[in-house]
């Protein structure tokens, strides 16, 4: 999961996906009554905001692509033994190019250096969106959720990032699929709901156990269908960049790496080869000015993330449930943000995303790792 570019700030690529932290077991023992119905009046609120999801006003029209400046090619002014300390001497396993050649689109999202090569071309597409969503599925189905409640916030927060409409990073899949997720969401956040009340009722902890397999991987496995459509359009995409003049200059660049036997056979890159794949990155982030701060008040963008404190009123939830007015406030206000979004707030989103791209796979966040190696003294 994406981890933040700075302290409590975590990047906008997983933060819709990313479950609270998991609390010991004997924490969730001492939880009271009063947090079991909070969750499920949370449980309840993700159900009636996600049915309304589906009449959400049309999408707005995406930002505009910033001007396009002259890329600069700063790689001739990288010394070896600024790469060495930035990188250090243990450079992660990776995917080679020639499995990537034989097997295509598959090995390559299990690519790390070769990935930033496919993820620019993407970009260049506006099509950034769906390997990020697919990255986040991948992210969100491998997750172990220490409750439902847990699991289903992520699952509406996913929801909301990608396939709410009118979001920044909505992906384009058909209007039928969408409103496939919409109606497994909403059953499965009301079955959240009454499984937490059961349980509360029962003074327990809510948990994913407690709550019976069907639910558990309902949750698991609600976007499948999206993410179906989705690879399909990455296929066609990966196609076309496969003969693209970018693909070649990765074979050019990467065709340094050698293979460490003793790690599995693994491929691991020079240092030297992850600056070239790096710069890749830094040079759509430089040429559209990614890497300069964004505006206050795009860079304080709240994470789209529906609150699950404990409700100070209620309210009637539509379907006879209660459900707490500042859940359903703050669902809203995270709808508002992604329905509503300025090219700025775009801007400020697409350097996050990109930042968060690189510390997850790369251990690199891509600002600093321009600022301290790229940058002449």
């Amino acid at each position: 999961m994406l981890a933040g570019v700075r302290a409590g700030a975590p990047t906008a690529m997983l933060s819709a996906g990313t479950p609270a932290p998991r609390s010991s077991s004997s924490a969730r023992g001492n939880r009271s009554r009063s947090a079991s119905a909070a969750s499920a009046a949370a449980a309840a609120a993700a159900a009636a905001v996600v049915a309304a999801a589906v009449v959400t006003p049309g999408r707005s029209s995406p930002s505009a692509s910033p001007d396009v400046t002259a890329s600069t090619n700063r790689r001739g002014s990288v010394t070896g033994r600024k790469l060495y300390n930035f990188f250090g001497d243990l450079p992660p396993l990776d995917v080679s190019l020639a499995e990537i050649q034989g097997e295509g689109l598959r090995a390559m999202l299990h690519a790390k250096l070769p990935l930033c090569y496919f993820l620019h071309a993407l970009l260049d597409e506006y099509a950034a969106e769906n390997l990020f969503f697919v990255l986040e599925v991948d992210r969100y189905e491998a997750t172990p959720f220490a409750d439902p409640v847990q699991h289903l916030q992520a699952a509406f927060s996913l929801f909301e990032t990608y396939l709410g409409h009118g979001s920044q990073l909505e992906v384009n899949v058909d209007d039928r699929v969408r409103k496939g997720v919409v109606k497994d969401l909403a059953r499965l956040s009301r079955a959240c709901a009454h499984a937490t009340k059961a349980e509360s009722a029962a003074s327990a902890t809510p948990s994913e156990a407690g709550t019976g397999p069907s639910l558990a991987v309902g949750l698991r496995h609600l976007f499948l269908p999206a993410k179906t459509a989705v690879l399909a359009l990455l296929d066609a995409s990966y196609t076309k960049f496969a003969r693209s003049p970018l693909a070649a200059r990765m074979a050019a660049e990467l065709e340094t790496a050698t293979t460490d036997a003793a790690d599995g056979g693994g491929t691991v890159y020079t240092p030297r080869a992850r600056h070239f794949a790096l710069n890749v990155l830094v040079e759509y982030m430089d040429r559209h000015g990614l890497l300069a701060p964004p505006p206050p008040s795009a860079a304080s963008m709240p994470n789209a993330a529906v609150d699950i404190s404990a409700p100070t009123s209620a309210v009637d939830g539509g379907d006879g449930s209660e459900v707490g007015s500042s859940v359903a406030a703050g669902a809203a206000a995270a709808m508002s943000l992604l329905t509503h979004g300025d090219p700025a707030t775009r801007h400020a989103l697409m350097r996050r995303m990109l930042q968060g791209f690189g510390i997850t796979l790369l251990g690199v966040d891509l600002v600093a790792y321009a600022n301290a190696v790229l940058r002449e003294p």
